[in-house]
């Protein structure tokens, strides 16, 4: 296989006033039906896997790819896409978007997809014994690091960021004790890159550098940076990134020589759900098998994120529907990164593109 190599509440509005200033046009999307790359492989059904990309190509994409058993079995670059049919999304997009590599793949900050990069390193730390998980947030990083009273902020374990049970709200203040309720707070969760600067001594760049980058062979490109007009850090990578990141994940934690990153078991802790108010969420996962899901603005639905994926699928997604997503019973790993998919604010819109992936997959071989 070829090399795969802090949110604040108004951050959209930062994020717009930085693509105004940039200016949002963009050329339009390609509309050529893309070729495969390579041929589709025995088993697989070649014209729902076309359709596949021919839906990732129409709906906003920068980069759709696919491999099958550590295989490419896609790989398609549209750098030019608008960002969006809304223009607030192809504001936002301007504002993740980061420019290309010497090769045309877009490097972009992937939004919340690095929640599942930082519980991978959070995990890496806690097997080197450098971070426990059941500690108190403020043994970490002292007390008055959110608004709540000391004795509340002293109650916030290190996991409780990680399951998003904190109890806190968008500006860290109290809501409900933590460990009781789900609720998807981003102010919350980007106190684990400070967590794991002072639970390892290492800046979260170099974490990132020596645990995970460098090992997976990922792109100079790889960082987590500051976002515009904000304190707070995003994790800019390319798709080749962040499919080498998941197929670390699909083989269970070892690098494509077999090198062990991480042990399978304290990986696979973090990919199964954390509590039950939302059995989709594991540990800054979403997870594709429950029996209902909470999206992150809180709207419940009956069954699975994506009813036509997988239901072994474990995702990390982030703003403007980009995702990593893995299943280990399909041998499969698939990158999707770019601007919004739907006109409207609709979490669940890419099952589109899984219903046409569905079609393409080959049977699962039955167990032994």
């Amino acid at each position: 296989m070829r090399s795969v190599r802090n949110l604040p509440s108004n951050w959209l509005a930062a994020l717009a006033l930085c693509g105004l200033v940039a200016g949002c046009a963009a050329p339009a999307a390609q509309t050529t039906r893309p070729a495969l790359s390579p041929a589709a492989p025995a088993g697989w059904n070649a014209d729902a896997l076309m359709d596949a990309i021919a839906w990732a190509e129409s709906h906003h994409s920068s980069s759709l790819i696919i491999l099958w058993r550590g295989d490419v079995v896609v790989e398609q670059h549209w750098p030019e896409t608008r960002g969006g049919d809304r223009l607030g999304a192809r504001v936002v997009y301007r504002g993740l978007r980061r420019g290309t590599t010497a090769n045309g793949e877009a490097i972009e900050d992937v939004a919340s997809v690095q929640k599942s990069v930082v519980a991978v390193l959070a995990a890496m730390a806690a097997e080197r014994g450098l971070l426990d998980t059941d500690a108190a947030v403020s043994d970490y990083l002292g007390s008055s690091w959110s608004q709540a009273s000391r004795g509340e902020e002293a109650r916030i374990r290190v996991r409780h960021l990680m399951t998003m049970t904190s109890g806190l709200d968008d500006d860290l203040r109290f809501a409900q004790d933590a460990g009781f309720h789900w609720a998807y707070v981003n102010n919350a969760f980007h106190q684990l890159h400070a967590v794991l600067e002072a639970a390892t001594g290492k800046p979260g760049q170099e974490l990132l550098d020596e645990w995970l980058a460098e090992p997976l062979g990922w792109s100079a490109e790889a960082r987590f940076a500051p976002r515009p007009l904000s304190r707070l850090r995003g994790l800019t990578v390319t798709a080749n990134d962040l499919a080498g990141f998941g197929e670390m994940v699909r083989r269970g934690g070892t690098t494509p020589d077999g090198t062990r990153l991480i042990e399978r078991a304290r990986l696979d802790a973090l990919l199964v759900p954390s509590q039950r108010k939302n059995p989709a969420y594991g540990a800054l996962w979403w997870l594709n098998g429950g029996s209902h899901s909470v999206f992150p603005r809180g709207r419940r639905v009956g069954g699975p994120l994506f009813p036509a994926a997988p239901r072994d699928l474990v995702m990390g997604l982030g703003a403007l529907d980009r995702v990593v997503a893995v299943s280990r019973a399909h041998e499969l790993t698939v990158v999707r990164i770019g601007g919004a998919v739907s006109g409207e604010r609709n979490p669940g819109a890419m099952n589109g593109f899984w219903v046409h992936l569905a079609r393409a997959l080959p049977p699962v071989d039955p167990v032994d």
